[in-house]
């Protein structure tokens, strides 16, 4: 006799597809970011948990830095229309990290960091259909 179990059933796939959304969508932040006041080039990592970029500045080496990069994923309801279109999932994911500009001396080779600052950027609303993840930019709110 069983007491105090029930029967095995398989994840929600609200968390699941809550869970490879957030893997997924950091992922592409960190290979690439449509943002106009980030730069688009593809972070590498520079240490545990840090992730840099090469920044063009005419005075030295700039490189712009993040950290503790995750993404903030709320699921919408999904419409008639999008039900058709076999869209499984959607949600709306907003990217939260921290950030810092450094500037390495071309001369010395000395690095001037600023402090880090949390961010939160770049909304997009994904959709899950049978080809896999899509993400475009949210509607302009009125």
């Amino acid at each position: 006799m069983l007491v105090g179990c029930r029967p095995l059933t398989p994840a929600a796939p609200t968390e699941r597809w809550t869970a490879e959304l957030a893997e997924t969508s950091v992922t592409a932040f960190l290979l690439a970011r449509s943002d106009p006041q980030l730069p688009a080039a593809p972070l590498a990592a520079q240490g545990t948990g840090v992730y840099g970029a090469l920044v063009d500045d005419a005075g030295g080496t700039r490189i712009w830095q993040v950290r503790q990069v995750s993404a903030d994923v709320v699921a919408l309801p999904i419409s008639a229309a999008e039900r058709a279109a076999d869209v499984q999932f959607k949600a709306d994911v907003v990217m939260l990290f921290e950030q810092r500009y450094c500037t390495v001396a071309r001369a010395t080779g000395t690095w001037r960091c600023e402090p880090w600052q949390a961010v939160r950027c770049c909304e997009q609303v994904w959709r899950l259909t049978p080809d896999g993840w899509i993400s475009e930019r949210p509607p302009v709110r009125q």
